[in-house]
């Protein structure tokens, strides 16, 4: 089992490792992350499950920082919140059945590797903008 789980890291890892690139300042960079959907019941139980993707696989060691808005069908602002990254698993107080588009943007052009502490410049802030059904 501890084969399996040492694997499993390796790969997930290697998966984070892949395309990142070490800029003359130090900082590494990876262009190809972004922000990814698990799942979501916002309307029925105000939640919503996010990750950090590359290559649409998640990375569970990745986080960030990031501000939700959910607007209603007529494009009104229903929600805003902003999250410190600890979790990208969230909880909003209440269900929302009158959400229709929901916007998710990183505060800041870098993720975090839980792990070990070190940033990884984006360039961009991560953006995810999705509409529900």
């Amino acid at each position: 089992m501890n084969k399996l789980l040492i694997c499993c890291w390796l790969l997930v890892s290697g998966l984070a490792a892949q395309a990142q690139t070490r800029l003359p300042d130090g900082r590494v960079q990876d262009r190809s992350l972004e922000l990814g959907l698990r799942s979501e019941a916002i309307k029925e139980a105000g939640i919503l499950r996010l990750c950090v993707a590359k290559e649409g696989q998640c990375i569970e060691n990745l986080t960030l920082g990031f501000t939700v808005r959910i607007y209603d069908a007529k494009g009104t602002e229903i929600w805003n919140s902003i999250w410190t990254g600890q979790t990208l698993d969230l909880k909003f107080k209440k269900p929302l059945p009158s959400a229709h588009r929901v916007v998710v943007k990183a505060v800041a052009p870098q993720v975090v590797n839980k792990l070990t502490g070190n940033p990884i410049w984006t360039v961009e802030p991560l953006e995810l903008e999705f509409v529900l059904e």
